[in-house]
This record gives structure tokens, sequence and C-alpha cells, in this order.
């Protein structure tokens, strides 16, 4: 009987070590799934943070919508596309080309005119950005044309004065005018371009209003003095207006030195 006492004894000792153990392995896998739960949850954070981002750019930096409208220029850009990649000039030779004669009367159809003082500073400019300008021979001419370009605004008056728009020794081969604000005064229905001593030698009965224009041909006639150009009203007196005027003129030039 006594020894069946310790035999049982001995069993729950052993089967209480045994579920020590187990509960021990247990709690260990717990542990380590908890971590693992951890460490997926916080990369789902992660992935789900950089979905966020990634939607937040996608709509802040959107690709503007396509054009609807017919571009009237795509053959040309299909046709200087095709000739870049594979030399064919097929379709450039096709296509109409529009042509525009360049005029310096109309400021839009054209260009505008340089007076010598701004030319030489272009020249200036030029020959100091350019490398090749600084080296090049230029051959300077023994005559040379120019073109002075005033906007002149009427002095009240029956006549305006000009600043000296024409050089000395310089043959002036005409003028052109044109009125770029109507011209105003009390009795004036016209007006004559000229100089003093020679007032209607560039035009008379001129218009009054805007782009009304004169060009003046007198032949090539020579002054031997800065003179300035004389606006002169038929009847009464100037109050207010614009003229754009255009004196165009040759100057000779000493031989070149040898």
């Amino acid at each position: 009987m006594r020894d069946k006492e310790l035999k049982s004894r001995g069993g729950l000792a052993a089967g209480g070590s045994h579920a020590v153990e187990i509960k021990a392995a247990m709690n260990e896998f717990l542990n380590e799934f908890s971590g693992f739960k951890s460490e997926i949850n916080s990369k789902f954070k992660e992935q789900e943070d950089r979905l966020n981002m990634f939607n937040a750019k996608s709509l802040t930096a959107s690709r503007p919508a396509l054009s609807t409208a017919i571009e009237v220029g795509i053959p040309h850009k299909k046709a200087f596309s095709a000739y870049l990649r594979s030399g064919d000039d097929d379709a450039l030779r096709g296509l109409p080309v529009e042509e525009k004669s360049l005029s310096t009367a109309v400021s839009a159809d054209g260009g505008f005119l340089v007076d010598p003082q701004t030319a030489d500073q272009i020249t200036s400019v030029l020959r100091s950005a350019s490398s090749i300008r600084s080296i090049a021979n230029v051959v300077q001419l023994e005559a040379t044309a120019y073109d002075v370009l005033v906007d002149h605004t009427l002095a009240v008056g029956s006549s305006s004065v000009t600043l000296n728009v024409i050089p000395s020794h310089a043959q002036v081969i005409g003028v052109k005018a044109r009125v770029i604000s109507p011209i105003t005064g009390a009795g004036v229905s016209s007006w004559s371009l000229g100089v003093s001593g020679s007032i209607d030698r560039y035009g008379n009965g001129l218009g009054l209003a805007l782009n009304a224009y004169v060009i003046g041909m007198s032949g090539p006639v020579t002054y031997w003095a800065d003179t300035p150009l004389e606006l002169t009203a038929d009847a009464g007196s100037f109050d207010g207006g614009v003229v754009r005027l255009a004196v165009h003129f040759t100057e000779l030039e000493a031989p070149r030195a040898v």
C-alpha cells in the first residue's frame, strides 16, 4: 500500500513538470506571435502611409486635360518632325508659304527706323559681346545713308519747330510724316511741312486726322548747318497733335587714309 502511494505521488510530480513546460512554451509562442503581429501591423501602416502620400501627390500635380481645340500649325509641325527624323522633305515642300513684305511706314508691317546714335550703341554692344565681331575686318564706306525718326508734339501756335533733325552737311533725299495723334486747333484745316525759308518744301495741304501722311520728295537738298523741320498751319493755330517724322539723308565722308 505504501508503494502504491509513493508511485502515485511520483506520477503527479512528473505530470506537474510537463504542465509547466507546456505553459512556458505557450507563453513563448504567444509572445513571438504578438511580436510578429506588431511587425505586420507596422509594415501595413507604413505601406498605407506611402499610398496616402502617393495619392496626395497624384491629386496635387495631376496632368492637365488634353486640349480639344484644333491646332492650325499641326501640319507644319508634323512635316518638320518628319524632316528631322528621316530627312523626308516632301511634306514641307507641299505646305503653303505665307509671305509678307516689310514696310517702314506702318510699325506692324515691318520694323522701325534707328537713328545713328542708337545704331552706334547697338554696334558697340555687339562688338563687346561677340568675339568674331571684335576681330572682323569692317570696311567703312565713303558715303552713308541714315534715317532719323522722331515723334514731334505740336506746340501751341501757328507753327511748330522740331529739334535739329537734319545734321550739318547732310544731303536730304526726302521727309516722311504720319499723324499719330489727331491735329487740333482753331481755324486749322491743313498744314505744311518744310524748313525755315521754305515751309512747304516737303508737303502742303496735309490732313489733320489720325494716320494722315505725306511722303515728301523734293530732290536731294544739301543743308550746310544743323536744321530743324517746321510744321505750319494754313490758318489759325495749333493746340495739339503728334506727328511722326522720318528724315532720309546721306552724308559724304572723307576718303580713307592711305
